[in-house]
Formats: C-alpha cells, sequence, structure tokens
C-alpha cells in the first residue's frame, strides 16, 4: 500500500510540472462568444515547420504552418470558403511536401507544396470530382510509390517520379476491382506491402520497381476469399516484423529475413 501511495504521489507531480509548462500556441479559433475547436491532426514537420490541418471557423479544415516564430497561418484555402479540403497522408520527397486534398472540384487527389508557392495539384487521377485517395507513400529508388483509385483500375499502386504524371505501377487485382497496397515499406532494396487479389486474397507482396509485383508466401492458403490481414509492416534489426494470421494460429506476429520464408515468431 506505501509503495502504490508513492507511485501516486510521484505521478500527480510529474502530471502538475507537465501542466505547468503547457501553454496554447495560437487560438485558431479566437471567438469570445463560443467555444470552438481547431481541431488540428495530421502533423508533419517540413522545412524546420509544422503543417497540419485545423478548421478556423471559417474556411473548413485546410493546411496551417508553424516555425515558432511567428503565430500559425492558413497556407492556403483550398476548398474556397467554408467547406474542408481535409488536407493529410503528408510526404516528403524531393524536397517538397506532398499530400492528399479536396479542392471541391476534382475530388481527393495527390497535391504537392513547395514551401514558397501556393500549393497545386499534381494530376486529376480518378478525373472529375471523383476521389482517388492517394495513401501509403513510401519513396523508393527515386521515385514515390502510392496507394490510388483513378476509376478503371480499382485502388492500385501507382508511382510518381517528381516530373512526369503518375503512372499506374501495377494492376494487381486485374479490371475495376482494388488490390489495396497498404503499408508500402522499403526493406533490402524492395518495398514490401500488403495487397489483395482475386486468387491469393490478402497477402505479403513484394515490388523490385522492375519485375511483376508478386506473394512473397500464401501465408493463410486457399482461394480469394481468405485473408491472412497482413498490416503494421515495421523493419527492425535488418528483418521485416508484419502481423499475419494463417489457418491455425489466428492474428500473430510474423517476421521475415528477405530470403527465407515468412515464420510466426510466436503463438
Amino acid at each position: 500500500m506505501r509503495k502504490l501511495k508513492i507511485v501516486l504521489i510521484y505521478c500527480l507531480s510529474i502530471s502538475a510540472i507537465n501542466a505547468q509548462n503547457l501553454s496554447i500556441i495560437i487560438d485558431i479559433t479566437a471567438d469570445s462568444r463560443v467555444f470552438l475547436s481547431s481541431d488540428p491532426d495530421y502533423s508533419k514537420v517540413y522545412n524546420d515547420k509544422l503543417y497540419f490541418y485545423a478548421d478556423d471557423g471559417i474556411h473548413g479544415y485546410e493546411l496551417w504552418v508553424y516555425d515558432e516564430t511567428d503565430d500559425s497561418h492558413m497556407v492556403k484555402d483550398i476548398s474556397p470558403g467554408s467547406y474542408d479540403s481535409y488536407p493529410g497522408y503528408f510526404m516528403e520527397f524531393n524536397g517538397k511536401m506532398y499530400f492528399a486534398a479536396n479542392d471541391g472540384i476534382h475530388g481527393r487527389e495527390l497535391w504537392v507544396y513547395d514551401g514558397i508557392n501556393d500549393p497545386y495539384m499534381v494530376k486529376d487521377i480518378n478525373p472529375d470530382s471523383n476521389d482517388s485517395n492517394p495513401g501509403s507513400y513510401v519513396e523508393f529508388n527515386n521515385k514515390m510509390y502510392f496507394g490510388a483509385n483513378d476509376g478503371t483500375h480499382g485502388y492500385e499502386l501507382w508511382s510518381y517520379d517528381g516530373t512526369n504524371d503518375p503512372e499506374l505501377e501495377k494492376d494487381i487485382s486485374p479490371g475495376i476491382y482494388s488490390s489495396y497496397p497498404d503499408d508500402l515499406t522499403v526493406f533490402k532494396n524492395k518495398i514490401y506491402f500488403e495487397a489483395c487479389d482475386t486468387i491469393y486474397g490478402t497477402e505479403l507482396w513484394e515490388y523490385d520497381g522492375t519485375n511483376e509485383p508478386e506473394v512473397v508466401k500464401e501465408i493463410y492458403p486457399g482461394n480469394g476469399d481468405d485473408d491472412c490481414e497482413v498490416q503494421y509492416l515495421t523493419v527492425f534489426n535488418d528483418k521485416l516484423y508484419f502481423s499475419a494470421e494463417d489457418q491455425t494460429h489466428g492474428e500473430e506476429l510474423w517476421v521475415y529475413d528477405g530470403i527465407s520464408d515468412p515464420k510466426m515468431v510466436k503463438d
């Protein structure tokens, strides 16, 4: 009981100290009449500045920046007026910051910002007001890889070199069906990711940027309706760890060394 009291007193003391050091940087939705929240989210450090989305109560959720010297300010009202562009999923590539946003005309697409000029849309991947929903970015061999939906091939693996138009790398699940590539992770000079096709279901895939993407191992054997639920890919001590489920053990921790078959760490 005495130990418990000491721990509680310690925790309360630390909380009090931390509380004294906390302060509001800026009240983005400053309004003396009501309690409003700017709800900042999706933060990203780029060129020694902090970028995030927030709602000032006038322009909707837009891209904001803070650099510790000046007050936070909105970078651009991407979706004009009170509408939300919801910028998010930030990625730095070739000295620029990329993110997904909706300008109210083209749907949710890939945007870019150089820190000086206004952000602009890279390409309307899914034409008109439809969303391509770019996400899960990773840099590999001087290209940025990500998942997107062009409205024809479903949600598939795309790439962008920073100069030419983004292009579809591979229609893993042919036709309008989606493979939903996610958790893109670079490991031993390849990209590893989870994806789903009509043959294997959701499994661990690999891609070297040249040859066809392929399944590393069918962890959950069966047809396209059987999923091993690969997720949370993480590189640690020169091995790739992830969560997966086989037909026997349920969802557990797995490991892959890039050579031998992936194996379960422990049930």
